[in-house]
């Protein structure tokens, strides 16, 4: 009996310390899991991250696509400009010649 007793005993310890051990598991577990749901949670954050900067850069591209285009309308205007103000100038410079021409008639 005593022997069967001191077994009991030992079962019981051995029970109470596999208790703990489990018991530490679980909270382990739990915590690896408030640990994969935060992770979880940073990557969807991260994932909307991304997809608005994508958004943003393919708007870039759009403002930039514009901005290219108006200044090349803007680089044509100029161009036209000069090109009108030499053409004004040789003509101005034609006149004076003929009015100088004529005065010396």
């Amino acid at each position: 009996i005593t022997l069967l007793e001191n077994d009991n005993k030992e079962a019981k310890a051995q029970v109470e310390v596999l208790s703990m051990k489990l018991l530490e598991s679980q909270q382990a577990v739990e915590s690896h899991s408030d640990r994969a749901a935060e992770l979880q949670l940073r990557i969807s954050s991260l994932e909307e991250e991304l997809a608005l900067a994508r958004k943003e850069g393919e708007s870039l591209q759009g403002a930039e696509a514009d901005l290219k285009t108006t200044l090349a309308q803007k680089e044509f205007a100029l161009l036209d400009a000069l090109a009108s103000s030499e053409a004004r100038r040789a003509n101005e410079a034609a006149l004076r010649s003929a009015l100088q021409n004529q005065e010396k008639l």
